[in-house]
């Protein structure tokens, strides 16, 4: 009898453009743990102005799947696939999906004060809402950027930070 790794790991599933909301729903039906980060951005029609939550990255959602529950994903159809790297489904770690929450709750804005930092350099934030994140800066300018790259899905979330609660 063969044994199955009970592992869960989080994985990022490919889904059909703004479909996200519907697989996040068939999904926890099927009490799958899955992670939909929202952002609320202001839509305009022609008769009124209405802020509403769509995903911060589309066509993503992170599921948290074993060996066992790795294809009941694939029975809603608007999941195309999974997001792989050499062939193999990315897998993103517990802190990254605890990384983004804190940015996606934290609601906050900063802009960096002083250039000591270079670019390439990796930073953690040392207090505030978002304690513990870690990121890359990426470029050097009248404000510096930090940002939180999440390997292999080709996205990064830039944050503006003060230079005070950042250390190397």
């Amino acid at each position: 009898m063969q044994s199955f790794d009970r592992k869960y790991k989080w994985h990022v599933l490919y889904v059909r453009y703004q479909h996200e909301i519907k697989v996040k729903t068939f999904l926890k039906l099927k009490g799958i743990r899955s992670y939909l980060p929202l952002e609320k951005k202001l839509r305009s029609w022609s008769d009124r102005q209405k802020w509403i939550e769509v995903p911060l990255f589309p066509c993503y959602i992170f599921v948290n799947v074993s060996v066992m529950e790795y294809y009941e994903v694939f029975d809603h159809p608007s999941v195309i696939r999974y997001i792989c790297s050499e062939g193999k489904p990315c897998v993103i770690s517990e802190e990254e999906i605890d990384s983004i929450k804190k940015i996606v709750t934290s609601n906050l804005d900063y802009s960096v004060q002083g250039s000591l930092m270079k670019t390439g350099e990796q930073v953690h934030i040392k207090y505030g809402p978002l304690k513990n994140v870690s990121g890359e800066v990426i470029r050097k300018s009248k404000s510096d950027r930090l940002v939180l790259r999440i390997k292999d899905i080709g996205y990064s979330l830039i944050i503006n930070a003060p230079y005070d609660i950042i250390s190397a």
